[in-house]
C-alpha cells in the first residue's frame, strides 16, 4: 500500500505544542493543479529552500518559501489562495499546507509516513473526506490545499501527538502570524475555523518514502520576476548517511596519553528536528561502544589476550532498568540543523573521555556477555575479573607511569542509530530487525603522541626594565584540547638559592606552548623570588650592589619523556652616563642642564618613575640612609624622595677653581621624574647661581663663587656595576666669534651723471657665542661696541648733527663706540646679526653719515671728511670671559671715558677702501638688429651683500667707425643701469639690442657708428686720505656698428603658374625705421614679355629692417606696361627681382637680385584608398600648381565624382590644405541607394561600381584646359587573381570519388573548387591543361559561362581518356573568358601517375 500521511501540529508563538492531528491521503488519488491568478505586477522570482538535502528514517525536512509577492502586507485583509507547495514522490504528486511565518516566509514540514504507522498504527482513526470530517476545509483559503487535492482524510490519536511532540519539532515551529484577519472566499463563516485550520494548527506531513528514492518538492510561483508563472523545485533523497567520528574540532588523529578526547560526531541521520539542537546517547548496550587497543610496543599491551579496554568514570555511568549501571556518553548537537554532534559527560565542562581512566586486563581472556557484565565497563569481562592497572598511570605533579609508547594506537568504535526503533520502507535493510544493515558502525584510530619537551626564553638576559619570556613547548602536556593546560614541574633558582617553583600556563587552548615571565626588581635589599600565578611571572627582588652578575637557572622536569630541560637567564647591568646640554657656560647662564641616563633604575616600565638627586659632603654611612623621614643630608641617586637603602648611585658635584685649582663639594637637592614611560632617563636644571653663592661648608667665611675659568665635575658612580661617568663643563663658555659678510667696505661716492644717490653702503655683523643663547624658547639679544677709525687710527662719531658732545651724552649712544644691539637669527641658534650702513656723499670734502639699522634713528653725522676715511676701519667689540684676550676699549661709567679698563672679550674690524672698475662688451662689431651684453665690475658698488644692486654707465655714439677724438660730437650720449648678477658677486650686467628709437638709443642709431661704453669710478684702489684723497678713473668698452648685405626671398620659392601673386621678402637691418612705403625693389622683370614692375614694399618690420612687396601677374596678351602694377609673364617664363643696397657688409653699392620660374602643370587626382564599401567616406585630393593663384590664402577648386549607380555624379569642392600648398583636399560619402537621391556630399554606390573622379584643369601642362580622370571601386579590394580563387585539382572517376591509381584507358576526371570571394557576381570559364613529364601539353579543354553569385562556389570538370602510362600533371585556369584571357585566381596544378 501507498502511503500519503500528513501531520498537522498545533503549536502558538511561543512554540509550546497544543495538540496535533495526521492526515492521511490514499496514494491513488490524483491531484489537480490549484489554479494561479497572476499577480498584479510582478515582483521577483520566489525561493523555495529544504533544511536538508538528504533525510532518512525518523527524520523531519522543513521546506521554507520566500517571495515578497505573498509577504506579510500582501496578505493583509486579503484573500490569496496562491501559496501551492507540491510533493512528487514515485507514485503522484501531493499539495502540502503551508504556514506563514512572522517574519513573512511560508514552511511546511514532512517525514517518512510508515515509522509513524509502526509507532502508531493501532491508533489511527480514519474518516471518509477532509469536506466531511469539517466543513471549513471545503474552501479555499491561504495555505491549504483546495478541497479534494490535498489529503482525503483526518487521522487523530495520543500516539500520533506524543509521536510528534516527543520525536519532532519539540519547541515547536517558528513564530507564525495571526490569520484572524483572513477571510472565506464562500462559505457562512466569515472567518477561519479555530480547529483544524491552518491557523492555529500546522501540520508535520506523513509521506510515503522509499530508500534511496528521489522526491521533487515544488513551489508554483504564480509571478516571478518577469510576471509569468514558474515552478521553483528542490530534490530530496530518503537514504542513510555514513557517519564520521573524529577528535577535536580540528580533527586531532594524534594525543598525549593523559589527553581528554574532544569527540565529535557527524551524522545527519540523528539531525531529526531541524528547528532545534538536538541530543542522543551512545551506550555499549545499545550502540556496542567499545575501545580496543590496535598497535603497541609496549610488550605489555601487545601481548594481552583480550586487547578491549574498560574505562572508569562516574560521568559516564547511567543506571539499566535492572539496576545495574551502563557506560554511556551524551552527544548533543553543535547548533540548530548541523548534524554535526559533540559528546560530553553529563558534568557540563567535564570532558568526553579521559585517557587516564582507560584500564586494561593482562591476566584473562574474559567474559563478553555484554548483556551479564554492565558495570563500569565497554565490553569484555565482568569487573571482578578485571585486573586494575590504568593505562596511564600519573599524579597531579607529573608523576607516575604510562603503558603507552609513542606511536602506538588504539580505536573507538560504536554504532550511531535513531532513538525511535521502527522500520523503514526497504527491502535491503530490515524492517523491524537489526537496524546495523542501514545504520553501519563508525570508528575513530587515534594514535599516541609522546613528545620531549623543549625550553627556551626570549632573551638570555633580564634588565629592571625588560622581563625575560620562558617558552616550553610539550605535547604531552596538552590534556585537554578545549581548555588552558598546565605545568608545575618548573623550578627557578637566584644565584643558587632555594629553587621557586612556578607554573607554566598554556598560551591557548590546544596550542602545547606553555609560558611565564621573569621580572627583576630593585630592592633595599636582595629578598629572593615569589610567583603570582594570577600574572603568571616570577618576580625577584635584588639590591642595587648584588645585582651584578645575577644569574636565573631555570628548570623543567618532562616526567612522561624522562627528561629535563634547562636555561639560564642573567640578569645584566648598563653602565649609568651623565650628560650635559653644553660644554661651557657664560657667567651670566642661568641653570645648567643635567641627563642621568641609567636603564638599571627604571624597573617599572608601566609608569614614570621618581628618584632623588643629592650632591653633599656627607658620607655614604649606611646609618645615614633613610633612618630620618625626608632625610637629604646623604649624597647619592636614590628610588624615591627621601635617602634610603634603595640607591642607585654615587652623586657629586665638584667645583674647580680655574685660578688657584682649589675642589668643592657644590651642594644640589632635586626631585626628578623621568622624562617619559620606560626611557631610564632623567634630567635636573642646576642653578648656577645657587652654586656661586653657596657657603664653604669647610669653614671658610663668605660664599665659594664661580667665575670664568672655573669648572665643574658631575660624577655618577653606578652601583649596579660600580662604574664611575663624569662630565665637566667650564664656565665662561665658549669664545664667541665675529665676522662680516664682506672682506672689505669699500667706499661709493655717488657718479655725478646718476642723478640719484648711491653712496650708501651696507654691512651685516655676525656674532656667534653658544653661551649668549641663554633662552632656548625665544630670540636672544647681544650688545656689542662699535668703534669706526679714519685713516690714522683715530675714533671719529664725536658729534651729534653736527654739535660736539660730552662723554655723558656719548655714554648714552651717541659715541661712535657706542652700544649696539645684535638679534639671533633665530630660536636657539646662538647666531647674532647686525645690519649697519654709511652714506658717504658725492666729493672728498663730503661728511660720511652712519646708520644702525636697529635703531634707525640713530644716523651720526660725525666721520671725518670722505678722503680722510680712505685707509680707515670699522670694528665691533664683543665683552666675553671665555676670551684669553682683552678688549681695549671698554667703558665702565657714564661720566667719563678715562675711567676704561680692560677686559677679556674679542675684536673684528673692516678696512675702508676703494676698487679698481672694469667694463667689457659681448662683442667688437655688431649690425643693427644684434644683441649684447655689456658686464662690468665694480666692488665699490657691491653696496649691499643682500640685494642685487644697481651700478649706472654711460653709453656715447658717434658717427664713426673708428674711434672718435674726444673732440667728435656725440650723436647721443645715454646714462644705463647694470644689474648686479647675484647677491655679493660686484660683477653688473644688461643686455642690449641695437635697434634705432629704442631704449637707450635715440633715432639717431644708424649703420657705420662707434658706440662707447664708459664707467665713472670715483674711488680707485689708488686712493689714498692725504693728499688728493679719492682718486678717480674710468674703464671703457667700445662696439662698432657695421652696416649688412641686404638678403631677397621669393614666394613661391622655385615655380610658379601664370595666374596669381609673388611676395618677395627683403631684409636689410640698415633700414631699421626705415617705413614700408619708403622702401622700392629696384625692378621686377618678366624675361619673356620684358614687362618691368618697381613695387614699393606693402609692409614690413621696421624693427628688424624686414619688407614685403606683393606682385600680382597675369598672362600676357598683348604688349605689357611697364610700372602699371601687374606684371604680365608668358605660360613659360622666368622673372628676374633686383634690389640696389647701397651699403653692403663692406659698405660699398651691391646689387642683390633673385628668380622665379613660372610654368604651366597638369593636376593630380588621388584618394586615399584603393576602393571603399557603401557608407565609407572617400578623402580626395588634386595636386595642381597654376590653380594655387594667391599665395597668401587658401583656395579652392571643384571636382565630379560619378558612380555606376548616380550617373549625373555629385560635383563638390576641394580645399586647399594651406596657403601657397597648391594641394587641395575634400571628402564624399557613399551612401546606399535605398537611401534616395545624394545630398550636395554625397554620391549613391552600390557594391561592383566604378567610381569616376573627374577634375577640369583650366591649365594643363599644353598651355590649354584638360580633364583629368581616376577611377576606383566600391567593393573589396581584390587583385584580380584573388577574386575568383580556384581549389587545390582532384583526380576523380566517373562517381565523383579519388581514383588513387588510374591506369591507360580509365576516363580521368580533373576537377576543382571555383569560389567567388568578390563583391560583386562573376561569370568565368573554367580551363584544365594536362601535360606529360616532358612538358608538352597533350590535352586541354574548358567549361564557359559558369555564373558565381557573391560567395558561391561551384567544382567544374573536365575528364580525359589517357592512351598511355607516364607521369602527368594537370593545371587549371579560371579567366573572365576564352577571348579576354584575363586570369582571375592563380594556376592551381596537381601531379598523377598513369598505370
Amino acid at each position: 500500500m501507498n502511503y500519503s500521511l500528513n501531520t498537522n501540529w498545533l503549536f502558538s508563538k511561543q512554540f509550546k505544542a497544543a495538540t496535533a492531528t495526521l492526515l492521511l491521503a490514499a496514494s491513488m488519488l490524483m491531484m489537480m493543479g490549484l489554479p494561479i491568478a497572476p499577480s498584479a505586477q510582478a515582483a521577483a522570482t520566489g525561493t523555495l529552500t529544504l533544511s536538508s538535502s538528504q533525510i532518512f528514517g525518523n527524520q523531519t525536512v522543513s521546506m521554507t518559501i520566500t517571495d515578497s509577492d505573498i509577504g506579510v502586507q500582501e496578505m493583509k485583509n486579503t484573500y490569496n489562495p496562491s501559496v501551492v507547495l507540491q510533493w512528487t514522490n514515485a507514485t503522484n504528486t501531493y499539495t502540502l499546507n503551508v504556514t506563514q511565518n512572522t517574519g513573512g516566509s511560508w514552511v511546511a514540514y514532512a517525514t517518512d509516513a510508515l515509522y509513524v504507522v509502526y509507532g502508531c498504527s493501532t491508533q489511527l482513526n480514519v474518516t471518509a473526506s477532509d469536506k466531511a470530517h469539517n466543513a471549513s476545509h471545503a474552501v479555499f483559503h491561504a495555505g491549504h490545499a483546495p478541497a479534494g487535492q490535498g489529503s482525503n482524510g483526518l487521522a487523530v490519536g495520543s500516539c500520533a501527538k506524543n509521536y510528534i511532540n516527543t520525536g519532532h519539532l519539540a519547541n515547536g515551529v517558528p513564530s507564525t502570524r495571526t490569520y484572524s484577519n483572513h477571510t472565506y472566499r464562500g462559505g457562512s463563516q466569515s472567518k477561519l475555523s479555530a480547529t483544524h485550520s491552518i491557523a492555529s494548527s500546522p501540520m508535520i506531513h506523513g509521506m510515503n518514502m522509499t530508500r534511496g528514492h528521489t522526491m521533487t518538492i515544488t513551489y508554483k510561483d504564480a509571478s516571478d520576476s518577469t510576471g509569468a508563472a514558474k515552478d521553483v523545485s528542490q530534490t530530496l533523497l530518503y537514504k542513510e548517511t555514513k557517519a564520521t567520528l573524529y577528535n577535536t574540532e580540528s580533527k586531532q588523529t594524534t594525543v598525549t596519553p593523559g589527553a581528554s578526547l574532544r569527540l565529535y560526531l557527524n551524522h545527519n541521520d540523528l539531525n531529526q528536528d531541524p528547528t532545534e539542537k538536538e541530543s542522543f546517547l551512545v551506550t555499549n548496550n545499545t550502540n556496542g561502544f567499545q575501545a580496543t587497543i590496535v598497535t603497541s610496543s609496549n610488550a605489555t599491551l601487545q601481548n594481552i589476550v583480550n586487547k578491549t579496554m574498560s574505562y572508569y568514570g562516574s560521568g559516564n555511568r547511567i543506571t539499566g532498568g535492572t539496576g545495574a549501571a551502563e557506560f554511556r556518553l551524551n552527544f548533543t548537537e553543535t547548533g540548530v540543523n548541523t548534524g554535526i554532534f559533540k559528546c560530553a559527560n553529563t558534568v557540563a565542562t567535564s570532558p568526553c573521555l579521559e585517557m587516564e581512566r582507560f584500564y586494561f586486563n593482562n591476566t584473562n581472556a574474559g567474559d563478553t556477555n555484554v548483556n551479564t557484565n554492565k558495570t563500569l565497563r565497554t565490553a569484555g569481562k565482568a569487573q571482578g575479573d578485571w585486573d586494575s592497572r590504568p593505562t596511564w598511570n600519573y599524579t597531579s605533579d607529573n608523576t607516575g607511569s604510562s603503558g603507552w609508547k609513542n606511536g602506538d594506537t588504539f580505536k573507538l568504535a560504536f554504532t550511531p542509530i535513531q532513538n525511535i526503533r521502527f522500520g523503514y520502507n526497504s527491502t535491503q535493510c530490515g524492517v523491524d530487525g537489526p537496524r546495523s544493515s542501514c545504520y553501519n558502525a563508525t570508528s575513530l584510530t587515534l594514535t599516541i603522541q609522546e613528545t620531549v619537551g623543549t625550553m627556551t626564553t626570549s632573551a638570555t638576559a633580564v634588565t629592571s626594565s625588560s622581563d625575560v619570556t620562558v617558552e616550553i613547548t610539550d605535547a604531552d602536556m596538552n590534556h585537554d584540547p578545549e581548555k588552558k593546560d598546565t605545568i608545575n614541574k618548573v623550578f627557578v633558582e637566584l644565584n643558587n638559592s632555594s629553587p621557586v617553583t612556578v607554573t607554566a600556563t598554556e598560551t591557548g587552548t590546544n596550542t602545547s606552548v606553555f609560558k611565564f615571565t621573569i621580572r627583576n626588581t630593585i630592592g633595599a635589599y636582595t629578598s629572593g623570588c615569589s610567583y603570582s600565578t594570577t600574572a603568571n611571572r616570577l618576580t625577584c627582588t635584588v639590591s642595587p650592589a648584588n645585582a651584578k652578575n645575577s644569574v636565573f637557572d631555570i628548570t623543567y622536569q618532562d616526567k612522561y619523556g624522562g627528561t629535563t630541560a634547562a636555561a639560564t637567564v642573567d640578569f645584566t647591568t648598563t653602565a649609568a652616563t651623565v650628560a650635559t646640554d653644553k660644554a661651557s657656560y657664560d657667567e651670566t647662564a642661568s641653570s645648567i642642564k643635567l641627563t642621568y641616563t641609567d636603564p638599571d633604575g627604571n624597573d617599572n616600565s608601566a609608569s614614570k618613575e621618581q628618584i632623588l638627586f643629592n650632591s653633599t659632603r656627607q658620607k655614604h654611612y649606611s646609618s645615614r640612609e633613610g633612618t630620618t623621614a625626608g632625610d637629604r643630608t646623604c649624597s647619592g641617586i636614590f628610588v624615591g624622595s627621601t635617602c634610603n637603602a634603595k640607591r642607585l648611585a654615587n652623586f657629586t658635584i665638584t667645583s674647580i677653581n680655574g685660578t688657584n685649582g682649589y675642589h668643592d663639594i657644590r651642594n644640589h637637592s632635586a626631585l626628578v621624574l623621568e622624562t617619559g614611560v620606560n626611557t631610564g632617563v632623567w634630567t635636573t636644571s642646576v642653578s648656577i647661581s645657587s652654586l656661586r653663592t653657596a657657603l664653604d661648608l669647610r669653614g671658610g667665611s663668605g660664599p665659594l663663587g664661580l667665575a670664568a675659568g672655573d669648572s665643574l665635575v658631575f660624577t655618577v658612580k653606578d652601583r649596579f656595576d660600580g662604574t664611575t661617568a663624569n662630565v665637566t663643563v667650564t664656565i665662561g663658555g665658549t669664545v664667541g666669534a665675529l665676522s662680516f659678510d664682506r672682506t672689505d667696505f669699500p667706499i661709493s661716492p655717488s657718479h655725478a651723471t646718476s642723478g640719484t644717490n648711491v653712496s650708501r653702503v651696507n654691512a651685516t655683523v655676525t656674532l656667534t657665542d653658544a653661551d649668549k643663547n641663554t633662552n632656548v624658547n625665544a630670540r636672544d639679544n647681544a650688545t656689542l661696541r662699535m668703534i669706526i677709525k679714519n685713516a690714522t687710527g683715530g675714533q671719529v662719531g664725536t658729534t651729534s648733527g653736527g654739535n660736539a658732545i660730552n662723554p655723558v651724552q656719548g655714554a648714552l649712544g651717541h659715541l661712535s663706540w657706542y652700544n649696539v644691539t645684535a638679534t639671533e637669527t633665530g630660536v636657539n641658534t646662538g647666531v647674532f646679526t647686525l645690519k649697519f650702513g654709511i652714506n658717504w656723499g658725492d666729493s672728498n670734502s663730503d661728511i660720511p653719515t652712519v646708520l644702525n639699522y636697529s635703531s634707525p634713528t640713530r644716523e651720526q653725522e660725525s666721520l671725518d671728511k670722505m678722503q680722510d676715511m680712505v685707509g680707515g676701519q670699522i670694528c665691533f667689540e664683543w665683552a666675553d670671559g671665555a676670551s684669553s684676550t682683552n678688549i681695549t676699549i671698554a667703558r665702565n661709567v657714564d661720566s667719563s671715558t678715562t675711567t676704561n679698563t680692560a677686559v677679556k672679550g674679542v675684536a673684528k674690524c673692516l678696512d675702508i677702501k676703494g676698487h679698481d672698475a672694469t667694463i667689457s662688451s659681448s662683442i667688437s662689431t655688431g649690425k643693427l638688429g644684434d644683441t649684447f651684453t655689456v658686464t662690468a665690475t665694480e666692488p665699490d658698488f657691491n653696496r649691499d651683500v643682500e640685494v642685487a644692486d644697481k651700478l649706472y654707465i654711460l653709453l656715447i655714439g658717434t658717427a664713426k667707425q673708428t674711434a672718435p677724438a674726444e673732440t667728435d660730437t656725440a650723436k647721443y650720449n645715454s646714462t644705463i643701469a647694470l644689474t648686479e648678477t647675484g647677491v655679493n658677486t660686484g660683477e653688473f650686467t644688461k643686455t642690449i639690442t641695437l635697434e634705432p628709437g629704442k631704449s637707450p638709443f635715440g633715432t639717431t642709431l644708424a649703420a657705420n657708428q662707434y658706440i662707447r661704453l664708459r664707467v665713472r669710478d670715483n674711488a680707485t684702489s689708488n686712493s689714498f686720505y692725504s693728499g688728493s684723497g679719492l682718486a678717480r678713473a674710468s674703464a671703457t668698452a667700445a662696439i662698432t656698428v657695421q652696416s649688412t648685405t641686404a638678403e631677397l626671398t621669393v614666394t613661391p620659392s622655385t615655380d610658379v603658374g601664370p595666374d596669381g601673386k609673388i611676395y618677395v621678402k627683403l631684409v636689410d637691418p640698415d633700414l631699421m625705421t626705415t617705413a614700408a612705403s619708403s622702401v622700392q625693389l629696384t625692378q621686377v622683370t618678366s624675361n619673356g614679355t620684358g614687362d618691368i614692375e618697381k613695387p614699393y614694399a606693402s609692409n614690413g618690420t621696421t624693427s628688424t629692417g624686414t619688407y614685403w612687396f606683393g606682385i600680382t601677374m597675369a598672362r600676357s596678351t598683348g604688349t605689357p606696361t611697364d610700372e602699371d602694377g601687374t606684371l604680365h609673364v608668358n605660360a613659360s617664363d622666368t622673372i628676374y627681382f633686383y634690389y640696389s643696397d647701397t651699403a653692403d657688409v663692406s659698405g660699398t653699392l651691391q646689387v642683390v637680385k633673385a628668380s622665379l620660374n613660372v610654368k604651366t602643370e597638369s593636376g593630380a587626382i588621388t584618394t586615399d584608398k584603393a576602393n571603399y564599401l557603401v557608407g565609407d567616406f572617400a578623402e580626395i585630393t588634386v595636386v595642381d600648381l597654376d590653380a594655387n593663384t594667391s599665395p597668401d590664402s587658401k583656395q579652392s577648386i571643384t571636382v565630379k565624382v560619378i558612380t555606376d549607380s548616380w550617373e549625373i555624379g555629385t560635383s563638390i569642392t576641394l580645399q586647399e590644405s594651406a596657403a601657397d600648398s597648391s594641394t587641395f583636399t575634400g571628402k564624399i560619402e557613399f551612401i546606399a541607394t535605398s537611401k534616395g537621391v545624394p545630398s550636395s556630399s554625397q554620391v549613391s554606390a552600390t557594391v561592383g561600381d566604378v567610381v569616376t573622379i573627374k577634375y577640369t584643369d583650366t591649365l594643363c601642362d599644353t598651355n590649354k584646359k584638360c580633364t583629368i580622370e581616376v577611377t576606383t571601386k566600391i567593393g573589396q579590394a581584390l587583385s584580380k587573381t584573388e577574386q575568383v580563387p580556384a581549389g587545390t585539382p582532384e583526380i576523380v572517376d566517373t562517381a565523383g570519388d579519388a581514383f588513387a591509381a588510374p591506369s591507360v584507358g580509365d576516363i580521368v576526371i580533373v576537377q576543382a573548387s571555383v569560389t567567388n570571394d568578390d563583391d560583386v557576381a562573376h561569370t568565368v570559364t573554367f580551363l584544365v591543361q594536362i601535360k606529360n613529364s616532358a612538358g608538352e601539353v597533350v590535352n586541354l579543354g574548358w567549361v564557359r559561362d559558369i555564373e558565381l553569385a557573391v560567395d558561391e562556389s561551384q567544382t567544374p570538370g573536365l575528364s580525359w581518356l589517357p592512351d598511355s602510362a607516364g607521369t602527368y600533371t594537370a593545371e587549371v585556369y579560371v579567366w573572365t573568358s576564352i577571348s579576354e584571357a584575363e586570369a582571375l585566381s592563380p594556376v592551381k596544378s596537381v601531379t598523377f601517375t598513369i598505370a
